[in-house]
């Protein structure tokens, strides 16, 4: 029996079995039961009982539920032979799966920028442009997207200029989420989903929070392939959610950096930059510090769960530099104290923003 038919993460399900029967002879039963996670390790001991007479066995399991995915609970095979092991009958158990989702946390995300006339038509740096709306010429500059180039007014003059389109004028954010491998681990370390959770439930909450509040949001990550979430409204918050389902982190992942600087050669990013890494990666740092000095709203959320102390130490450095920079950045220390870590956004000048805790405890973020 299993207790629990809608577990939340961090939930534990409680597993019981038992075994009862009247044999004529002394009879071993072993009992193999399913693997509760697939991206885990760790599995429940085989039951291994002698029945003889009218004995009864029965155990009781803890199932935590730390991380979000698939389970499986239940018994995978039983087998049924003599004392002596001549005969065997084998049979197959069942089980009860169900799906843990990752956690959504209240959260009042930071301000995002206005945008207006973006240029890009896939989504990835903002609404997409009215193209019947026609305003004018502008000079064209190193890295603007050639698609848009005013190819007869290029051939007259011999100068190059960009069309202009009309757009909305709206707040909005692009959040780059780091996919790769933690480094030092293992694709099969239980650390690896460890880390995953705690970036993804960063970036559901800031989805949320941004949404809720009417901000357009724009999602880029690289996984095991190209994934781009646009939303305006609440009601895309769900659709988000359920892809997050799909999201992993993998070998070969690009860094968030580099799919910042091809947006930003393919098309003109004209919205507040956020970055979710698990990753000290010092040109993540400086892209957040260069956009800083030059006013431009954007910051860092950075999960600490996968790092030892020297790279802690390092994040503290980085995360200095980029408040001096007038950026923002937020430390989530662990697994167990994100909730109240993703609450604490900081920039500088800024001596507390949003924060439920000022005591220096567990939760407070490294370098705050």
């Amino acid at each position: 029996s299993v207790d629990a038919e809608h577990p939340a993460k961090g939930d534990t399900v409680h597993f019981r079995v038992w075994l009862a029967g009247k044999p004529l002879f002394t009879t071993e039963i072993t009992v193999r039961f399913a693997h509760p996670h697939t991206r885990l390790s760790r599995r429940l001991p085989e039951l291994h009982a002698s029945l003889a007479g009218r004995r009864f066995e029965e155990r009781t399991f803890d199932i935590p539920l730390r991380h979000r995915g698939s389970y499986s609970v239940g018994i995978e095979s039983i087998r049924i032979s003599d004392a002596l092991g001549w005969f065997a009958l084998y049979k197959t158990g069942t089980t009860q799966s169900f799906l843990v989702h990752p956690r959504i946390f209240p959260l009042d995300p930071p301000s995002a920028e206005t945008r207006v006339h973006a240029l890009s038509d896939s989504g990835a740096a903002g609404p997409a442009q009215d193209l019947t709306m026609f305003e004018g010429l502008a000079g064209y500059r190193e890295g603007d997207p050639i698609r848009y180039v005013a190819w007869k007014k290029y051939l007259s003059t011999g100068t190059p200029y960009l069309k202009r389109f009309g757009g909305s004028s709206e707040p909005a954010v692009v959040l780059y989420l780091d996919l790769r491998l933690p480094p030092g681990f293992p694709a099969e370390s239980d650390m690896v989903p460890t880390v995953e959770d705690c970036s993804i439930e960063m970036a559901i909450s800031l989805v949320k929070g941004y949404l809720d509040r009417g901000v357009a949001v724009t999602v880029r990550a690289a996984g095991g392939g190209l994934y781009t979430f646009t939303g305006r409204g609440l009601a895309d918050f769900a659709r988000f959610f359920e892809e997050t389902d799909g999201l992993r982190l993998c070998e070969g992942a690009p860094s968030p950096a580099r799919m910042y600087d091809a947006d930003r050669s393919d098309a003109t990013v004209e919205a507040s930059i956020l970055f979710i890494t698990h990753i000290v990666e010092e040109r993540l740092f400086e892209i957040v510090s260069e956009r800083g000095r030059t006013g431009e709203q954007t910051g860092i959320y950075l999960n600490l769960t996968g790092l030892n102390a020297g790279e802690r130490d390092r994040a503290a450095s980085y995360g200095q530099a980029v408040r001096s920079s007038g950026a923002g950045l937020c430390f989530t220390a662990d697994a167990d104290t994100i909730e109240n870590d993703i609450t604490q956004w900081r920039v500088f000048g800024e001596r507390k923003v949003t924060t439920r805790n000022e005591g220096g405890e567990k939760g407070t973020p490294a370098g705050g």
